[in-house]
């Protein structure tokens, strides 16, 4: 019966021991994802010297079936202010780019938070896959009305 009182003492401090080791690597892990304490590497390295360019406001029709939907926006750009000068240059081409990719969209993929951020990820790859990587920093919506 010793053995049995052992045996079970042993196999108690054992599941302690384990939940106490998965609480804390739990709260660490916890932790480091929501601090955002990530290798440089995977961190954006976005320039301290931005400035904002107005791009305009755009209304689409968007690419819903009958083509009752639009929306409705205003967009600035986050870019380095010693390229401000050549991308105004490039507005046209800027504003282009923007509007193929509003009226593409249908109005239930902009209806929510998820959707607005995979709309300005598409806008941002889009003008540095045109302009040249690392131009365009960040896409700012001033105005938007889905109707």
């Amino acid at each position: 019966m010793a053995e049995k009182e052992l045996s079970t003492s042993r196999m108690l401090t054992i599941g302690i021991v384990a939940i106490v080791v998965a609480t804390l690597g739990t709260s660490f892990l916890t932790s480091y994802l929501l601090r955002g304490d990530r290798p440089a590497a995977e961190q954006n390295t976005r320039p301290k010297n931005l400035v904002t360019m107005p791009v305009g406001d755009f209304t689409v029709n968007l690419a819903d079936q009958g083509g009752n939907h639009y929306l409705r926006t205003s967009i600035s750009l986050a870019v380095k202010s010693s390229a401000l000068a050549n991308l105004q240059a490039e507005e046209p081409q800027i504003r282009d780019i923007t509007i193929g990719v509003l009226r593409s969209k249908e109005k239930a993929a902009l209806q929510d938070k998820k959707g607005l951020e995979a709309l300005r990820k598409e806008l941002l790859d889009r003008l540095n896959q045109a302009l040249g990587e690392g131009k365009v920093f960040a896409i700012y919506f001033t105005d938007f009305v889905v109707q």
